[in-house]
């Protein structure tokens, strides 16, 4: 069954892609991760954000989508951030296809945490992410700042002015709100942290929500204007066997995900490194 799936969701999005001219430093996307590693995120936690965005990446539908693209590949970097001066790449600029996308998951998986501290630091996030879409070493038809956190800001200068200059650059910067702390954390970010063509939050409310809606949230980031043409719809259906139960308080459930272990000094080779 799973393979069948992979088949037609392949297939579907090459004949999209059917005819297209390759440029060699032309990609659909140009996509910086900004994971919160703020002190509010528990070790736990952030291997949930972690594992789920491997999770995510390594589904069919993601490779399907990136096949779609007038050029088929897209360019990833993945970026820590908690306060005013703590933003970390965790994992460089990366090309990305769809044979390669699952080898950058499993590097993802290999990137420790690097920070541990720090406040909610939106904007200054937000400006790095901007600069780190500057210096992609290709020319993306679109570039996108995917930002999931858990709060508010708690340190540094309101999200708007970083946000607006990064829309005035021609960047889209889309949200995932981790609700579990904030429960208006959704309205806070269609607010003050999104803005751009087609941007867009989707919330989280438990972790086992994390991995489906960020996947959901990478389709529709990877296909951009595609998103209008219904024979692609499928993509977004939800994973409904990738929901957890919610923790209970006080408890961690059993399949939440356990902390990373250390980073390997090997590079899988997902694509190359740019």
């Amino acid at each position: 069954m799973a393979r069948r799936l992979i088949a037609a969701l392949l297939a579907l999005a090459a004949a999209f892609a059917a005819g297209s001219a390759r440029a060699a430093d032309q990609i659909d996307l140009a996509l910086v991760l900004a994971i919160d590693s703020s002190t509010s995120i528990t070790t736990q936690e952030f291997a949930m954000q972690r594992q789920g965005l491997a999770r995510a990446l390594s589904d069919p539908s993601i490779r399907a989508a990136i096949a779609a693209g007038r050029q088929g590949r897209i360019a990833i970097a993945v970026m820590d951030w908690s306060g005013m001066r703590q933003q970390l790449v965790a994992v460089p600029w990366t090309l990305v296809d769809p044979d390669s996308v699952g080898a950058f998951a499993q590097a993802l998986l290999r990137a420790p945490r690097g920070l541990t501290y720090g406040g909610t630091a939106i904007a200054p996030a937000l400006a790095r992410a901007t600069r780190l879409l500057h210096d992609v070493p290709l020319r993306p038809a679109r570039r996108v700042i995917d930002v999931s956190g858990d709060g508010e800001r708690t340190a540094g200068p309101k999200p708007r002015e970083a946000r607006d200059a990064a829309i005035a650059a021609g960047i889209t910067i889309n949200g995932l709100a981790i609700l579990h702390e904030e429960p208006a954390l959704l309205a806070y970010y269609e607010r003050e942290v999104i803005g751009g063509e087609r941007a867009f939050a989707l919330p989280v409310a438990n972790g086992g929500d994390f991995a489906d809606a960020m996947r959901q949230k990478l389709v529709r980031e990877i296909l951009g204007d595609q998103m209008a043409d219904r024979r692609l719809a499928p993509l977004l259906a939800p994973r409904r066997d990738w929901t957890l139960a919610p923790r209970r308080p006080g408890a961690r459930p059993a399949s939440w995900p356990r902390a990373l272990g250390p980073a390997s000094a090997a590079w899988p080779g997902a694509g190359g490194r740019l």
